[in-house]
C-alpha cells in the first residue's frame, strides 16, 4: 500500500469498504499499509476530516442499511461486520439507529 499520502489514504478507505470494516483495528491497518498507526490516524483525519473510527462507523452504517433492505437478520449482519458477539452489534446499532431507520424509510 506504499505511495503518496493521498493514495495511501484512498487505499486504506478501499480496504475498509471491501472488508465491511471487519478486522480494521489500527494495528491491522498499520500492518496492511506499512505505515505507523500514528501516521495513519493523523493523515486520515487531515485528508478526510474524520477519524478512522468514524469512517469505519460510516461504512458499517451503510452496510447495515443495505443488508436490512435485502432482508438479512441482525445476527448475520453482526457476523459480516466482524462484531465479536451479536450483543456488541446491538449496542453499536442502538447508537446509530436513528440514521439507519431514516435511511431505511426512504
Amino acid at each position: 500500500m506504499q505511495g503518496t499520502p493521498d493514495t495511501v489514504i484512498e487505499s486504506l478507505k478501499r480496504y475498509i469498504r471491501m472488508s465491511n470494516a471487519r478486522d480494521c483495528s489500527l494495528e491491522r491497518l498499520e500492518k496492511v499499509s506499512g505505515y505507523s498507526r500514528f501516521y495513519l490516524a493523523h493523515r486520515f483525519r487531515e485528508c478526510e476530516g474524520c477519524t478512522i473510527g468514524e469512517y469505519i462507523d460510516k461504512v458499517r452504517v451503510q452496510y447495515t442499511i443495505e443488508a436490512m433492505k435485502r432482508g438479512l437478520r441482525q445476527k448475520e449482519i453482526s457476523f459480516e461486520l466482524g462484531f465479536s458477539t451479536p450483543s456488541n452489534f446491538w449496542i453499536w446499532l442502538r447508537k446509530h439507529r436513528e440514521i439507519i431507520d431514516k435511511n431505511l424509510s426512504t
